[in-house]
């Protein structure tokens, strides 16, 4: 693993919908989606500049060198899908797919959760949720991990990180990027050229396309934008995703189908703090 930071843009996530309380309910927390979607970038005016700001924030550590460099920073993600078709009984069907990720590194210590919800024509029919999350800590030339077993956090030691912190926000089952780029940031650092700004999107864009996976193996095209703030890549966006015209449908049992895929992705540098569990 070259660099230690970076989100998979190729996630499947959205915020969790607020319960209602009378007259007295809390305003719904804003999702990443919308917060990727507000922010306004910075113009980059050379591919130096530009290259700058995807710089790895631990200063090179790799998953074997058994430190994150002092770096503060943390990555979340979210994505959700949203695929609907008439069945042959003419009956139309909403299939949901969310995924919400984050990895944190601040100091010695990391900390990755993922969340996954499946539902169907609303959110009360949940399908599916699942939900993790794992620690690392800097141990005597070795990481110490910290995973849920029966119920309690686990101690246990590792040689190397088992995940790659280049795709630390998960969902690759749900989406397959098909363009030259994996969906992770730093894949873009050497693009510049590839990229437009936008004053509609107020970032630079390029268009993407992806495969769902888990859903009929559609292929949707989509435009991916990135914002930068203070000189650092600050947010991805993926956005207008919809089915390629030129993708056959025939044979699926669904007809009349529709999809669309919404990502966000959110950096933010310092301020971040990791609390290893009891």
């Amino acid at each position: 693993m070259k660099k230690v930071f970076a989100a998979l843009a190729a996630g499947v996530m959205a915020s969790a919908m607020a319960l209602s309380l009378a007259a007295c309910a809390e305003p719904e927390e804003e999702s990443l989606i919308d917060r990727a979607e507000e922010m306004v970038s910075e113009r980059i005016a050379s591919r130096e500049t530009w290259e700058a700001a995807f710089a790895d924030p631990t200063l090179g550590a790799t998953d074997t060198s058994y430190t994150f460099n002092n770096a503060n920073y943390s990555i979340e993600a979210e994505t959700l899908i949203t695929v609907s078709g008439n069945e042959p009984s003419g009956e139309r069907i909403d299939l949901h797919n969310r995924t919400k990720t984050s990895l944190t590194v601040a100091g010695d210590k990391l900390r990755c959760s993922y969340r996954l919800e499946r539902w169907g024509a609303d959110a009360s029919d949940l399908q599916l949720s699942e939900e993790k999350e794992q620690y690392y800590a800097l141990g005597d030339g070795r990481y110490i991990r910290y995973s849920v077993e029966n119920g309690s956090w686990i101690p246990s030691f590792a040689t190397r990180l088992d995940l790659s912190l280049l795709s630390a926000t998960g969902g690759e089952t749900s989406l397959t990027w098909t363009s030259e780029h994996t969906g992770s940031l730093t894949s873009y650092a050497g693009s510049y050229e590839s990229f437009t700004w936008s004053d509609e999107r107020q970032g630079y864009t390029i268009p993407v396309r992806a495969t769902l996976n888990e859903f009929l193996g559609l292929t949707v095209n989509a435009t991916l934008t990135l914002k930068f703030r203070e000189g650092k890549i600050a947010a991805m966006l993926i956005s207008d995703a919809a089915i390629d015209p030129g993708i056959s449908t025939d044979g699926l049992l669904l007809t009349d189908i529709a999809a669309s895929v919404d990502t966000g992705v959110i950096v933010t540098y310092g301020g971040r703090t990791v609390t290893l569990p009891a």
